[in-house]
């Protein structure tokens, strides 16, 4: 099929279109200034252009980076799956050809799902039992991702993490294709070096020794707070990992504002639920060291056994910091493992202007770091970070797996050995796709564009008389609650503009409760949020009646 459109300067000719891909011809004609292809994006299609006749630049934003490049006569240009590019047409004339795959669909900001509803056709046909052709199945993921949350939208603010990086995507299809396992190094000898490097790299941002540093990733930070505990158990009583607790009564001090993961750690453990003690916060959220030293001597007495202290580096509600250099003094004079949960803040590590919230950091001795949060890779990729180099082996290795693990002579270790889970898919990759090609000072901006968004919107929310902010906001999270129209109290308005917010398709935003009722939480992590996605959602909000 063949249809000519003519927009300004440019005859665009399609030359074949069909689900599956487009072919486009493009004749770029006499204009001064350059004709320019104003930035776009493609949706999920991918893009190559091949430089048929004359000189263009291109503009190519993958993420947050943006890449200029000059391309001639015969090159290529080629726009990855979620980024936008920009082309303009450096000599007199020009013609292009362009191939997308899928055909093209650009993503349209008020094209968004958030609310929970499935077509009742898809209900059914999700159903397993008979075969279906394989071009069927492929109209049914189709299906599947209409009716699936908008979580790449700015508009997704209810988790932690929102937006695709296109290094990430990339990443994922060699992962796919590749379909093994860092069990061993045999079966991933690259995925294993990798890993290792991001390991290295963030053990020397944090500030540990060469030599020191080590770590595995793991699904999840929820894992590695689980594992976090098994190393300081392993440390201080590496009788327990043959013989269990043997009547020990550990003891494991949180704040009260920490992750909910370190109590399902403990129920998995052995330990149960009231080993977990939950230490009070000030009022802007962080631990109270003072109450912790109390917490710790109570203990004691009581013949109970501090087995060490998880220090929140960005908490889940309000994204306090707990005061780790403070918190260390104390875990050092009761010789206590300190855990820092940065599932959340660790990302931090790379900024220039809120390294400060972590001050002390390398005087722990293990950290969750999650780079499917803030960094943007994909779910998940977390990783059990410790400055006890071998401590991670000598709590994992166990017996009776011979069969698989065979390199003990060799200088390349099996990292399955470091880690609970035997297959491991290589998920450190879509991290150093993106650290590779934003480098470290890029994950520093983007951290530092992040806030500066923050600090826009909060100017913009104090001047608005029905929203208030909940605490001091010192990282990521926009703790707001709004105030019913008629002036009326009450406590759980923000719940019902939460949910009227969903049901519309304007907004997926998260909320929570403290004692004087429920406020939204908006957190601040996708790519391209700016202050104005920040301002239209609560606009939206204050529009419900």
């Amino acid at each position: 099929m063949s249809n000519s459109i003519p927009i300004s300067d440019v005859q665009r000719t399609i030359l074949c279109q069909t689900e599956a891909f487009e072919v486009v011809s493009i004749l770029w004609s006499k204009q001064v200034p350059p004709l320019v292809c104003n930035l776009h994006n493609h949706g999920w299609s991918q893009c190559h252009v091949l430089i048929q006749e004359g000189t263009f630049e291109n503009n190519l934003l993958a993420g947050v980076k943006a890449e200029l490049r000059i391309f001639e006569v015969g090159q290529v240009i080629s726009t990855p799956v979620g980024a936008a590019h920009q082309m303009r047409c450096l000599s007199e004339s020009g013609r292009t050809l362009h191939v997308y795959t899928p055909k093209i669909a650009e993503h349209k900001e008020e094209d968004r799902k958030f609310n929970s509803l499935i077509d009742q056709s898809l209900k059914t046909s999700i159903q397993l039992g008979e075969a279906v052709r394989f071009d069927e199945l492929t109209k049914l993921l189709s299906a599947i991702e209409k009716n699936s949350i908008s979580t790449h939208s700015p508009y997704f603010m209810n988790q932690l993490f929102s937006g695709v990086h296109p290094q990430a995507l990339v990443a994922e299809e060699l992962i796919a294709k590749s379909k093994t396992t860092l069990a061993t190094h045999e079966a991933s000898p690259v995925f294993s070096r990798i890993e290792n490097e991001i390991v290295e790299q963030l053990g020397a941002l944090i500030g540990w020794n060469p030599g020191s540093r080590d770590g595995v990733s793991v699904p999840g930070g929820s894992a590695a707070n689980f594992m976090a505990i098994q190393l300081a158990k392993q440390k201080t009583f590496p009788e327990t990992k043959a013989e269990g607790l043997a009547g020990k009564v550990f003891k494991i001090f949180v704040s009260k504002e920490a992750h909910y993961s370190f109590q399902k750690a403990a129920v998995s453990m052995g330990f149960g639920t009231q080993a977990i003690v939950p230490v009070g916060t000030d009022e802007t959220g962080k631990m109270d060291v003072t109450l912790l030293e109390k917490a710790i001597l109570d203990a004691k007495k009581l013949g109970q056994i501090p087995l060490m202290v998880c220090a929140t580096a960005g908490t889940t509600v309000y994204g306090s910091f707990d005061p780790i250099g403070e918190i260390h003094k104390i875990c050092h004079y009761h010789s206590i493992w300190l855990h820092v949960d940065g599932a959340w803040g660790g990302p931090v590590l790379f900024s220039k202007t809120a390294r400060r919230l972590i001050d002390k950091i390398e005087t722990a001795d293990s950290m969750t770091f999650d780079a499917h949060k803030l960094i943007g890779a994909s779910l998940t990729c977390s990783f059990i970070l410790t400055k006890h180099q071998g401590l991670l082996l000598e709590a994992n290795d166990v017996s009776g797996a011979d069969y698989l693990f065979h390199n003990s002579q060799s200088e390349e270790s099996d990292r399955g050995k470091l880690s609970w889970q035997c297959g491991r898919r290589a998920d450190s990759l879509s991290f150093w796709s993106i650290w590779k090609n934003l480098g470290t000072l890029g994950l520093g901006n983007l951290v530092d564009r992040l806030l500066s968004v923050r600090d826009e919107s909060i100017a913009w929310i104090q001047r608005q008389e029905r929203l208030d902010i909940l605490k001091e906001s010192s990282f990521l999270n926009l703790c707001v609650r709004v105030a019913p129209p008629s002036g009326a109290s009450d406590k759980q308005w923000s719940i019902r503009v939460r949910e009227e917010l969903k049901r519309q398709n304007l907004a997926m935003v998260n909320y929570s409760s403290n004692e004087t009722g429920a406020f939204l939480r908006l957190i601040i992590v996708h790519p391209q949020v700016t202050a104005e996605h920040i301002r239209n959602i609560l606009k939206y909000a204050l529009e419900v009646s």
